[in-house]
C-alpha cells in the first residue's frame, strides 16, 4: 500500500471587514503548500436549511463563456489539510489581540508647528514593543483631532508606506493610544509649568 506524502501547509489568513462578513465572506488569504506553491482562498459562510451556520473554504475560480471553472482543485486529503490549516489560522487571528504586549514610550519630542503645513506634525515618538525600538512615530493634528502615523517612506509608485506596523487594527490602535496619551501628558505638564 502506497503512503501519501505529508504536505506542509501554511495559511496566511485575515478576517474580513464587517461589510464583507455581512455579504458572507468571513475571511480571506493565501495558502502555501510545501513552501513551493501559493494560492488564494476565501472562507465563506452560509446558513443551512435547519438554520445552522456553516463555513467552508473556497478556491480560485473564474467564469468563462458563462460557466464557472475551478482553477485550483486539491485532492481530498489536501483539501482537508488546507481546511484545518485555514481554520487554525482564523483562530490565531481572532485570539492574537487578546494579549497585547506592553508598549513603552521611550522618548517624545515636541516639534514647533510650521504654519505652512497642511497637517502639522506636533511630535515624534520612539517606543519599545516586543524588544524592538521603533522610532519615527509622528503625532499630527488633523481636522478631526490628533492622530498618529507609523514611520514611513515615500515611493513614487506607491506613495507613503509604513516601514513597520501592527499586524492587526487592535495592535496598531494600542500603539497610537499609548503615544497619544504620552503626548497629552506632555501637553498637561507644559500647561502646569506655566
Amino acid at each position: 500500500m502506497e503512503m501519501k506524502e505529508q504536505r506542509q501547509i501554511e495559511a496566511d489568513i485575515y478576517l474580513a471587514e464587517k461589510q464583507e462578513q455581512e455579504d458572507g465572506v468571513w475571511a480571506y488569504g493565501e495558502v502555501t503548500v510545501d513552501q513551493l506553491l501559493t494560492f488564494q482562498v476565501r472562507v465563506l459562510t452560509c446558513t443551512k436549511e435547519n438554520g445552522e451556520k456553516s463555513s467552508f473554504v473556497t478556491y480560485p475560480r473564474r467564469q468563462r463563456n458563462g460557466k464557472w471553472e475551478d482553477l485550483v482543485r486539491p485532492e481530498k486529503e489536501l483539501r482537508e489539510a488546507v481546511t484545518k490549516a485555514v481554520h487554525q489560522a482564523i483562530q490565531n487571528e481572532i485570539t492574537k489581540d487578546l494579549h497585547l504586549p506592553e508598549i513603552k514610550v521611550l522618548h517624545l519630542t515636541k516639534l514647533p508647528v510650521k504654519k505652512d503645513q497642511t497637517v502639522p506634525i506636533l511630535a515624534v515618538a520612539t517606543v519599545e514593543i516586543l524588544g524592538l525600538t521603533v522610532s519615527g512615530i509622528t503625532v499630527k493634528q488633523g481636522r478631526d483631532g490628533l492622530f498618529c502615523n507609523m514611520p514611513q517612506y515615500y515611493s513614487e509608485k506607491k506613495g507613503y508606506r509604513d516601514v513597520v506596523h501592527g499586524t492587526t487594527k487592535r495592535m496598531q490602535q494600542a500603539v497610537f493610544e499609548t503615544v497619544l496619551a504620552a503626548y497629552e501628558m506632555a501637553e498637561k505638564e507644559k500647561e502646569n509649568t506655566k
